[in-house]
């Protein structure tokens, strides 16, 4: 499993009120960039407003990530299937299941068990901060998000882009 650390902040704005960085961050992902650095990292972007996955998909295209958008669990789970994603950043209310429980389902998966994620929320849970961190999630990171707190995040886990 990932030994790592994970810390709470509870400022509403301070971007990552928590993180853990899995061991598997300087793993195959970066491993993979270096190897075919021509290919950009897929970032698989969760949420069901279109206006948040519009903004942090215009943040995450101009660093140099490939974005794929899912407004639902379902079409997460169905990109997570087919395509090869380096990091997932998932709302936490989603139409389906909520993101938390699409991790922790993600988890079961050989494949996908160590797939670095973050969950995007504009509340700061105690109680799902820690069950996210029990489900080995990298960040929970607090809307608005800044940019730099969530490509500062994505780089630790994924690599650059």
């Amino acid at each position: 499993k990932h030994a790592a650390r994970f810390d709470v902040g509870h400022e509403a704005n301070s971007g990552i009120a928590g993180r853990h960085v899995p061991q598997c961050c300087g793993g195959a992902g970066r491993a993979q960039a270096e190897i075919q650095p021509q290919m950009a990292q897929k970032i698989l972007l969760v949420d069901d407003s279109s206006i948040i996955r519009t903004q942090y998909r215009l943040v995450l295209q101009k660093a140099g990530y490939e974005v794929v958008e899912a407004w639902d669990a379902a079409q997460a789970a169905s990109a997570l299937k087919t395509l090869d994603i380096a990091f997932m950043l998932c709302d936490y209310n989603i139409p389906g299941v909520n993101g938390l429980d699409l991790i922790e389902a993600m988890r079961q998966q050989p494949r996908l068990a160590a797939l670095p994620t973050a969950i995007l929320s504009a509340d700061v849970n105690p109680t799902l901060v820690a069950r996210a961190k029990r489900a080995e999630v990298a960040g929970w990171l607090v809307k608005p998000c800044s940019a730099d707190k969530l490509l500062e995040l994505i780089a630790q886990c994924a690599g650059p882009a």
